[in-house]
């Protein structure tokens, strides 16, 4: 009994150990710069958390940019990638640039990569940021301890009123303060 005790050990801190130099490997790429070069307004910009205390799934939101007519504009429904915000491209460009004053280390690549669905994704102790552009993609992580104050300092950037309660509802999840928010603002979103 114990043998088989200590190979289902060895086992898991095997497992334990690759996962750990899978995901350090993947960071060997990074850079501490965002690339702005990509910003034109154009992308998609996803946040997503499953804390470890948490009971429930915490969907990702997604941010998308739509021309200034497009009829998706200033709506949050919720797809298989998340809760998916549309916003314009100028909000988007804006979005981007406050991302890229934050004090992250981006992995960049040239390869255009999409989003994964919401029930597919490898959830861990950081916040996930990946940014998809025309010219590639760029991810990166939020610290447990600074997602609040990190997402707060993203709010001058979203105009749209419904775009910004989407990211407040979004921050309350995670036990974020909100001052002022409205939880009733929006009746026709669907939890």
């Amino acid at each position: 009994m114990w043998g088989v005790v200590r190979v289902v050990h060895l086992l898991w801190v095997i497992m334990l150990c690759l996962a750990t130099t899978n995901r350090a490997l993947s960071l060997t790429d990074c850079k501490d710069q965002f690339p702005m070069k990509w910003v034109n307004g154009n992308g998609a910009v996803r946040f997503s958390h499953q804390p470890e205390d948490s009971n429930y799934l915490h969907a990702p939101l997604v941010f998308r940019a739509v021309d200034d007519r497009d009829v998706r504009l200033g709506t949050a429904p919720a797809t298989v990638f998340g809760r998916t915000v549309y916003i314009s491209k100028q909000e988007m460009h804006q979005l981007l640039e406050k991302i890229s004053e934050l004090p992250m280390s981006w992995c960049i690549s040239e390869k255009v990569k999409d989003f994964e669905p919401s029930w597919k994704l490898n959830y861990h102790w950081e916040m996930d940021v990946k940014i998809i552009f025309a010219a590639g993609t760029a991810e990166s992580q939020i610290d447990p301890d600074r997602i609040c104050d990190t997402l707060t300092s993203l709010d001058p950037a979203i105009k749209t009123n419904r775009a910004l309660w989407e990211f407040q509802f979004f921050r309350i999840g995670f036990h974020c303060t909100v001052p002022h928010f409205n939880p009733g603002a929006y009746p026709d979103r669907l939890p």
